[in-house]
């Protein structure tokens, strides 16, 4: 499939960028484990009117503090189910959703700008103390405290995190087996589109403006989908964080992973 897709670049070079910039803005779903979907059915539900989306929302507990979870692209409010018990247990009323496009969300095309745009619409409704993504999730949550002028951030977790927009239309050409030819004209309709120009943004410009109390990223040795080192760039920018990598764990193993569980309660205790 790749030497087809490469060969089209060169005879059909519009078409192989459509192709990217579909892969670009209408994420694939994925099915939910058992137990993902039993602690989902605990939740309790919800919907809620986003532009021309209808989101699904879930709230777990009744804790005096307040989390909001954030997942990653292509994936979708049940990958944190391993994690959600933990923060009720510690005390956590627990806010997710499922992002435009994903999960039990209306489907249709978007872009992490929407799914940023949400995340700001719960930051203008509630004080958080906890914010946990995974993924690409880094990206809207991130984009969404930037935007939210002086948003007091006490804890954040990014669990796998991302780093420049770029990362993701090089990921998505490389799976398609083109060069930066297609990079180049993905980028110029996402510009010609959004009106923001890719190569400005990244997670680091938009942590850059906030200063957590406490913070953490934590990259798994075995994750092939991110490179280790965009979560490093990550941590490093961000003040009064630390970077942890757990060995032996894959992009969705670490959410599994009793390890992570411990990291988390060690970021919640004063």
């Amino acid at each position: 499939m790749k030497t087809l897709f490469r060969i089209l670049e060169t005879l059909a070079p519009s078409y192989v960028a459509n192709k990217a910039y579909q892969n670009l803005t209408n994420p694939q779903s994925h099915k939910l484990r058992d137990f993902e979907e039993s602690v989902l059915n605990q939740a309790e539900k919800g919907t809620r009117k986003f532009k021309h989306f209808e989101i699904a929302t879930y709230k777990w507990g009744f804790g005096p503090k307040e989390a909001l979870l954030v997942h990653g692209w292509e994936g979708r409010t049940g990958n944190f189910a391993a994690i959600i018990p933990h923060l009720v247990d510690m005390g956590y009323t627990v806010h997710a959703f499922d992002a435009p496009s994903h999960g039990a969300s209306t489907k249709a095309a978007t872009s992490l700008f929407d799914y940023g745009d949400l995340v700001l619409e719960y930051l203008a409704n509630r004080r958080f103390d906890l914010f946990v993504s995974h993924s690409f999730g880094a990206v809207p949550l991130s984009y969404g405290l930037a935007k939210a002028r002086d948003y007091p951030v006490n804890r954040i977790m990014l669990i796998t995190s991302p780093n420049k927009f770029t990362d993701r239309v090089r990921q998505i050409a490389a799976q398609l087996g083109v060069t930066d030819k297609t990079v180049n004209r993905v980028n110029k309709r996402f510009e010609k589109e959004t009106g923001h120009n890719p190569d400005e943004l990244s997670v680091v410009r938009y942590l850059e403006q906030i200063t957590p109390y406490k913070g953490l990223v934590v990259h798994g040795s075995d994750d092939a989908a991110l490179p280790i080192e965009w979560s490093r760039s990550v941590a490093e920018a961000l003040p009064n964080t630390e970077f942890r990598e757990l060995e032996g764990l894959g992009h969705y193993r670490i959410l599994w992973s009793k390890a992570l569980q411990r990291m988390m309660q060690d970021l919640l205790s004063d």
